[in-house]
């Protein structure tokens, strides 16, 4: 014979809880937008090293991350806390 203590019974009541709450959770409707949304980083360079950075060096060339600050956004507040040569 099986008994239901009472762990068992709340284990059970916030299974089917969390199963509601699944079964009947908002759906975007069909005419809603999302934005897509990349994020590129890049790594081993000066924070200066990009052409649409006002201080990069005349001979520095990089017109994809220059045309994508233009029309996207340039995080311009970053840091590690070791500075190494390799993956942060």
């Amino acid at each position: 014979m099986h008994t239901l203590t009472k762990k068992k019974i709340t284990s059970i009541s916030l299974g089917l809880f969390a199963f509601v709450l699944t079964m009947f959770g908002q759906v975007p409707s069909n005419n809603e937008k999302f934005k897509n949304v990349v994020l590129i980083l890049s790594d081993d360079h000066r924070f200066d090293f990009l052409g649409f950075h006002e201080d990069s060096p005349d001979f520095l060339e990089t017109p994809s991350f220059d045309r994508m600050s233009q029309k996207g956004a340039h995080m311009a507040n970053a840091f590690v806390t070791t500075s190494l040569c390799s993956p942060s």
